[in-house]
């Protein structure tokens, strides 16, 4: 009887761990699209994505698309198969599509590509070719041919040649670019003035860099003085080096920043003459953050005298606000094929399972290695303290209209920011950009909606693939065949959209309005790719600004995006509203939604004001609005000076919304050490509101070595518990070894049930199972086992 139970646990043991292996494996395979004539190659010769729909052509414009192959060896050779080319256009045997198409239509083509050892791969791909919107002439114009170029134009030409994202931060070199506006003294000669620097020929000060951007040229007609100019570089001074994603966060922060200079100037003058100071109410009246309205009023810049009224309009006139932003814009391209360089911190170890709210960071791949460059080249990786952070975006996925996703060739080095995020169980985003809307203005309308059709259809789909995409590398293919604990390392856990410089209805309502139907189609349609895969559960985070959130009838007002996260999480309904209880609510999807806002300065006023927003909305009632505010998750710029109002952020955000936020900016040369706080600041007051009890200090020790090795751990109690069960199935059959030994084998069982106990405690994959009445219930299974082999024991008689 005990023979045959023995041998039924170990098959049961063993049969288990060959169908998850069985399992892992199939699952690893099904995800590498290999030719099928190049199965047993090295490299397979391919052609890229299933089905790949070309750019659109236009009838009488040339058209010139290079068809590209992976693998194989070369040389290469292209043909078409089935289908027709539009007239006028040729397939090249190097692959490459070109000419001048003469008839509109929809062309469905399938091209070949052969290699020198003779594989094959066939490819579909689907080119459109559109009437143009003007009749064309009956010949085309002859293109001249390039004699000379603008040097000038060139370096902001280039920087349009890949995907880039707009940020605005100031350096100190910028006040050397209004020196050409002040008056030269009386007694410089007429010579001498004339030596004055430019734009063009300022010398930068000591801080910049030699590739810092050339300066725009200094407002003109704008009068400036010496005294303005001592001003702005004290006023000025605390904004130097912070990283501002958006031009809307930018200039609140510098109206921001030129009220509160207003307040300390008017207070210490008040002081001074032994005055009464304007009160609270009449400051803020005067000089309001966020607005531009204090900027209105001209003033001479040599005035000796002003009213305290005028001092706002003369540290910051409009054309000075204009060009402060414009000086501040910067372009920071996106390296996806050099991912963003992270290390844990020291004292790091897992994400805290006691944290009660997620955090989140946006991690650009420019904040690290020097925007995006090779780590080998001596810079340090960027430190994180992943046990305080729950989902991390990088933001290194940029679309545009011919390339819907870079596909990206993944190698064991790129795939270590992956790993170092997994391994301390901080969940992966990958964070989508975009800026450029003037393919909203496409016409016809046809075309245009033949562009969306696609962007909304084939991205996520592509976006889909490229999160469910198994790391490489046997260490990470091994973890999902170690039986009870096998899982799939995958690329990502969800996206975080990320849509700036949205059309203006002030400015364009017709592209406004357009955004506005194309925005809420494609997050469903991402919503919709991703549920297709209902064994994951991914995440959907959408940026969005504070100020676009009360926007009434724009694209990300509050109701809208409501009505969004109602269509993407799918809740339970009744009577119009979301059923849920006083802890959480039901979703029926494998979704779930969070609305990232960027925080305007100050914000002491827009943390609140978001707040009424939200409590004002007149579709958010009862459930709904407490739902949807937990679904809220504001975002602050780091790094942060003010640790007392740092603290209160965290604290109201903690009672009020579902999460906080970080956009973490690059370190600079031009933030001084003196003049912000340092990380162990910023995460102290993070740690005491976030998670609140530290617990046992032995705990967390024990944890911090246990959870980041969780994998080595749980293969070493694997086999100890594999190595105890083949010592008890050999003293079945060995009695007298088991008479001999058995006291010490008994030794054996302790290591594994404290390692089990260690990773009971520590491992985020045995949650449930900690949090649960699991445990009380094994206790109590042990001790009716032990109580029921005690009283079936065969006694033997006393001789």
């Amino acid at each position: 009887m005990k023979a045959r139970t023995v041998t039924f646990i170990a098959g049961l043991w063993l049969g288990w761990s060959l169908l998850t292996l069985n399992t892992s494996v199939s699952a690893s395979v099904s995800a590498s699209v290999l030719a099928a004539d190049a199965a047993s190659s090295a490299q397979p010769l391919s052609l890229g994505r299933t089905p790949e729909t070309l750019p659109i052509a236009v009838v009488g414009q040339r058209y010139v698309r290079d068809i590209h192959a992976e693998g194989g060896q070369t040389p290469l050779s292209f043909a078409l198969i089935s289908g027709p080319l539009p007239e006028g256009v040729v397939l090249q045997d190097n692959g490459r599509l070109d000419g001048i198409p003469t008839t509109a239509g929809r062309y469905t083509l399938q091209i070949g590509v052969k290699d020198a050892l003779g594989h094959t791969a066939t490819q579909p791909y689907l080119l459109k070719v559109l009437a143009p919107s003007a009749k064309p002439s009956s010949r085309p114009a002859a293109v001249p041919v390039l004699t000379h170029m603008d040097l000038s134009a060139a370096a902001s030409e280039a920087s349009k040649l890949g995907p880039t994202a707009k940020v605005y931060q100031l350096s100190e070199a910028l006040l050397d670019g209004l020196q050409p506006l002040l008056a030269p003294p009386a007694d410089v000669s007429p010579d001498t003035e004339n030596d004055l620097p430019g734009p063009s020929t300022a010398s930068p000060s000591a801080s910049a860099t030699t590739t810092a951007p050339a300066l725009p040229a200094p407002p003109k007609g704008m009068p400036w003085s010496e005294a303005q100019q001592e001003q702005l570089a004290l006023w000025l001074q605390p904004l130097l080096g912070v990283e501002y994603p958006s031009v809307d966060l930018f200039l609140a922060a510098l109206d921001a920043r030129v009220c509160a200079h207003v307040k300390t100037q008017i207070t210490n003058e008040a002081r001074r003459l032994q005055q009464q100071p304007p009160s609270p109410s009449e400051l803020a009246k005067q000089c309001q953050p966020g607005s531009a309205t204090q900027s209105a009023k001209k003033l001479p810049a040599d005035q000796k005298v002003l009213n305290w009224q005028d001092l706002p309009a003369w540290l910051l006139p409009a054309p000075l606000r204009t060009w402060l932003a414009k000086a501040a814009e910067q372009d920071r391209p996106f390296h996806p094929d050099h991912p963003p360089v992270w290390t844990a911190t020291s004292h790091c170890h897992c994400t805290d399972a006691k944290v009660k709210l997620p955090i989140f960071a946006i991690a650009p791949n420019w904040t690290s290695a020097d925007g995006g460059s090779e780590p080998s080249k001596g810079l340090v990786p960027w430190p994180i303290d992943f046990s305080l952070i729950q989902r991390i975006s990088p933001l290194i996925l940029a679309f545009d209209d011919d390339v819907i996703l870079p596909k990206l060739a993944w190698t064991e080095a790129q795939t270590d920011f992956i790993e170092q995020a997994h391994r301390h169980d901080t969940r992966v985003d990958f964070g989508i950009y975009r800026r450029d809307w003037r393919f909203l203005a496409t016409e016809p309308a046809a075309a245009r909606e033949a562009l969306i059709q696609r962007l909304i259809t084939q991205t996520p789909i592509h976006a889909r693939e490229f999160l469910d995409q198994p790391l490489p590398g046997w260490p990470d293919r091994m973890k999902a065949w170690l039986p009870g604990f096998g899982e799939v390392q995958r690329t990502g856990d969800g996206l975080t959209i990320y849509f700036d410089q949205i059309p203006d209805a002030r400015t364009d309502k017709v592209l406004a309005e357009r955004f506005a139907d194309f925005y809420p189609r494609f997050i469903l349609g991402l919503a919709s790719a991703l549920k297709e895969n209902r064994q994951r559960h991914y995440a959907i985070n959408l940026v969005v600004l504070d100020s676009q959130m009360r926007q009434p009838g724009g694209p990300l007002e509050v109701s809208r995006l409501f009505e969004l996260m109602k269509a993407v999480e799918e809740p339970d309904m009744a009577n119009g509203r979301i059923v849920s209880n006083n802890s959480d609510y039901k979703r029926n999807s494998n979704l779930e939604l969070r609305v990232l806002v960027q925080l305007s300065e100050p914000t002491t006023l827009s943390k609140k004001q978001l707040r009424s927003d939200i409590e004002n909305s007149p579709m958010l009632k009862g459930d709904d609005r407490r739902v949807f505010l937990r679904s809220v998750v504001p975002m602050l710029m780091l790094p942060q000076r003010d640790l007392q109002q740092y603290t209160d952020d965290l604290v109201y955000v903690q009672d009020n919304f579902g999460g906080i936020g970080f956009w973490p900016s690059a370190p600079s040369p031009e933030l001084k050490l003196a003049d912000q706080l340092q990380p162990d600041q910023l995460s102290e007051p993070l740690r005491t509101i976030f998670v609140g009890d530290p617990g046992l200090g032995l705990s967390n020790a024990l944890c911090g070595v246990v959870c980041p090795n969780r994998w080595i751990l749980r293969t070493l109690l694997e086999l100890m518990l594999l190595l105890n069960a083949t010592t008890w199935l050999v003293f079945q059959w060995q009695w007298d070894w088991r008479i001999r030994y058995g006291r010490i084998a008994l030794l054996g069982v302790i290591p594994p049930v404290l390692l089990a106990a260690a990773l009971l405690q520590c491992d985020p994959a045995l949650a449930n199972v900690r949090e649960g009445n699991a445990q009380t219930l094994a206790l109590i299974f042990i001790l009716i086992a032990a109580a029921v082999s005690a009283l079936l024991k065969r006694r033997v008689e006393k001789p």
